[in-house]
């Protein structure tokens, strides 16, 4: 009957020690979960920021090349302008010439 008791002893402590291993089996899973989680969010993050940063960058690029298009046509009309203003200019010298 001893024995009885000293195996029913035996299996209590290792159903215990079972039990609490699994509970801290399952904690560690649950934690590596929650750590695979965090790093899932994070990772999508940095994703949709990276995104952010290439549209913003893509946008500045083609705001840049709108400006130097602008900026080109703007630099052709006052060519044009001074150019012709300078022949203006030629042909009131070139009556003046005339009238001396």
């Amino acid at each position: 009957m001893s024995d009885a008791i000293e195996r029913t002893k035996e299996l209590e402590s290792s159903s215990t020690t079972n039990s609490k291993e699994l509970v801290s089996s399952s904690t560690s899973s649950s934690s590596v979960s929650s750590t695979l989680n965090a790093s899932d969010q994070k990772i999508n993050e940095l994703t949709k920021a990276m995104e952010d940063m290439r549209s913003n960058a893509t946008k500045m690029k083609e705001e840049l090349s709108r400006r130097e298009e602008e900026n080109r046509k703007l630099l052709e009309i006052s060519l044009e302008q001074a150019q012709k203003r300078e022949e203006e200019a030629r042909k009131r010298e070139a009556n003046l010439q005339e009238l001396v």
